[in-house]
């Protein structure tokens, strides 16, 4: 209001007009313009999409007249082909009757094959069984040994009189080791680990599975004495704790070793069977080989022929 009082009294003084436009109005202006070309832009978009879309419908239009004609084309090749198709069905029926014929014969063999391996798999499976409970004992043995050291033995031969318990773990080291059967006595031990680095060998080379019978029944004695072990030698002395523990777990080692040995026995027995039967199979499958390769080309031919024929299926558009 006041602006229009000033440009009133600046025509009444200078003789010129002075115009004003309110701010909202050339804000509708502007709104009105940005509208209009939104508008414009939607459009357009709806233009160029029908255009689109009218030209899909006509290739596709000019696409399924194609296919008619090349429908008609393939009808006719499919008619030529029908009594190709009879004549390898034919030959197919002669093939497939020997085939059978040799597939009544490899299964026959083929469950002498699958019993021979269910024998193999039952004795293995009870072998692993047996050996899977043998070899924590071998891992503890072999524990034992690792724990013993050049002093703890040093200190351990350096006794004049080893504590009360330890001379059985001694004696039934000698009996182990040197197949001793007389001298048991703590000098005769003493010897025995004398050279320690040659001692802790002979430990770590040990076969728990070639044990006499007459040095386990000789070693049984000390193994059901209360005494002899682990927790009962920690505190006389660290070398024959872990040497008892040796002892044990070798004995109990060899135990089990000695029970699955015969199923191991029996287990290459039941392989040698398996490769047996194998072996007839596969000369079975050898022969069967050749009549499915021959089946197969007749297949192929016949599945050509198929495809053909396929064609009057085709659903013609809307």
């Amino acid at each position: 209001m006041s602006v229009n009082a000033a440009s009133t009294q600046y025509l009444i003084q200078e003789r010129r007009y002075n115009y004003t436009t309110p701010k909202s109005f050339l804000e509708l202006i502007a709104f009105y313009k940005t509208l209009l070309g939104d508008k414009r832009t939607e459009l357009q978009a709806q233009i160029t999409r029908l255009d689109t879309g009218l030209t899909t419908l006509r290739n596709t239009n000019d696409d399924v007249e194609q296919l008619k004609a090349d429908l008609v084309i393939k009808m006719e090749e499919v008619e030529g082909k029908k009594q190709i198709t009879e004549e390898l069905l034919t030959e197919m029926g002669q093939q497939r009757t020997e085939a059978e014929e040799q597939q009544k014969f490899a299964t026959a063999e083929k469950k002498k094959a699958d019993a021979a391996a269910a024998d193999a798999a039952k004795i293995e499976a009870e072998a692993d069984a047996d050996l899977k409970i043998a070899k924590p004992a071998l891992d503890k043995a072999q524990k034992a040994v690792e724990c013993l050291d050049k002093n703890s033995l040093t200190e351990l031969k350096g006794f004049s009189n080893p504590p009360a318990g330890v001379d059985k773990v001694t004696s039934a080291l000698l009996i182990m080791i040197k197949n001793e059967k007389k001298d048991f006595s703590w000098d005769n031990a003493k010897k025995m680990m004398a050279k320690v680095d040659a001692f802790l060998e002979q430990l770590q080379k040990y076969k728990g599975e070639d044990i006499p019978e007459d040095v386990v029944k000789r070693v049984q004695p000390y193994l059901a004495d209360p005494v002899f072990s682990y927790e009962k030698m920690k505190g006389k002395s660290a070398a024959a704790a872990n040497l008892c523990d040796w002892v044990v777990n070798i004995i109990n080692f060899n135990q089990i070793y000695k029970k699955v040995k015969p199923l191991m026995l029996q287990l290459e027995t039941a392989r040698a069977s398996k490769s047996s039967a194998e072996k007839d199979l596969s000369e079975v499958i050898s022969v069967m080989k050749g009549i499915e390769e021959k089946l197969n080309k007749l297949q192929v031919s016949r599945g050509r022929a198929k495809r053909a024929s396929r064609a009057n299926y085709i659903i013609e558009p809307k």
